[in-house]
């Protein structure tokens, strides 16, 4: 019986996770929207590392709503960014991308 519990807290938290993607925008490159719409629709695909820009300026960017892309895609377009932290307690790559990347529509 715990074991159902635990699962049901799992869907719990992975739902309010998408709930709290969806009141987020996140900007993206026009490479980063078209990598993810491809890691959207292919699950074996995977996003290449970014590839080192001689411009020194910033690419334009497009504020894309959490809830277009699964949390898997977000997932994925993190790690091209951020490695795993060695610790738990450490953020993981998903939060660190969207403490630089996201915010709230209403700021």
């Amino acid at each position: 019986m715990p074991e159902r519990s635990t699962a049901h807290h799992a869907s719990h938290d992975d739902d309010a996770i998408l709930l709290r993607f969806a009141t987020l925008e996140i900007a993206l490159t026009e490479e980063e929207l078209s990598m993810a719409s491809i890691l959207e629709f292919d699950p074996d695909a995977n996003a290449p590392l970014p590839v080192a820009d001689a411009t020194p300026d910033t690419p334009p960017m497009r504020a894309i709503s959490g809830a277009a892309f699964s949390r898997r895609t977000w997932e994925k377009l993190a790690g091209r960014h951020f490695s795993p932290s060695p610790t738990l307690a450490a953020p993981q790559p998903l939060l660190r991308f969207l403490e630089w990347r996201a915010r709230s529509p209403a700021a």
